[in-house]
């Protein structure tokens, strides 16, 4: 069977831009290679040749009272650039007054979800503010992405039973441990979260977790 690759179309669904004029990544001081703006220009020159016809922006990490301008400065880049269909933001979902927030947050038809990331010693998941507020989600149609690592699929998965209407999705496969191979745990705790029909799952940033 003949396939016309150039033909296909693609949806990058998990793409970020950043711009350290307008906001501050602390995290990237980690990753030197990678610690400079990268916005649509150099989104364009790397994806060069490939027939992408959707993206969908990811939250960055900027620091957290910056969400907003991250917001704003998609919503801006999608009008420079139609294939940005949609974003998922950080919000502060534990906060008090999170459901007066939340309410004109939602009015940007872009923002299709939020992303909390859960990746070290935290307890964010299991904050009962942040639980309870997880149904504000399903009231103005958005989606959660669990971005975890391995060692916090117990933590996705509590969060998932917890607030079992919520769409999930997990991102990057729940990163499993590619850099030691030492998949016994990873493979135990990612089933059960694959038993929910309300979770998804993402094939992205594998490489990250890799040597």
């Amino acid at each position: 069977m003949n396939t016309n690759y150039k033909a296909l179309q693609i949806t990058d669904a998990h793409a970020h831009l950043w711009d350290f004029t307008k906001m501050n990544y602390p995290w990237l001081e980690e990753v030197p290679a990678i610690k400079k703006s990268l916005g649509l220009m150099e989104y364009r020159a790397a994806t060069d040749g490939m027939e992408i016809s959707n993206l969908i922006f990811l939250q960055c990490e900027c620091l957290p009272e910056e969400y907003q301008t991250e917001v704003d400065y998609v919503t801006q880049l999608a009008t420079q650039d139609a294939r940005i269909r949609g974003m998922v933001a950080y919000f502060p979902l534990e906060a008090a007054d999170a459901a007066e927030k939340l309410q004109r947050f939602a009015t940007n038809p872009l923002i299709k979800g939020i992303r909390r990331l859960e990746e070290e010693s935290t307890t964010l998941y299991g904050n009962p503010h942040f639980v309870t507020n997880m149904e504000l989600l399903n009231h103005h149609g958005l989606r959660f992405d669990l971005g975890v690592k391995a060692h916090q699929l117990p933590a996705a998965l509590a969060l998932v039973q917890a607030a079992p209407k919520v769409h999930y999705m997990l991102d990057h496969f729940g990163k499993p441990p590619t850099r030691t191979q030492a998949f016994h745990q990873w493979q135990h705790h990612v089933k059960e979260p694959a038993s929910n029909l309300n979770v998804y799952c993402k094939l992205s940033g594998l490489v990250t977790e890799a040597d």
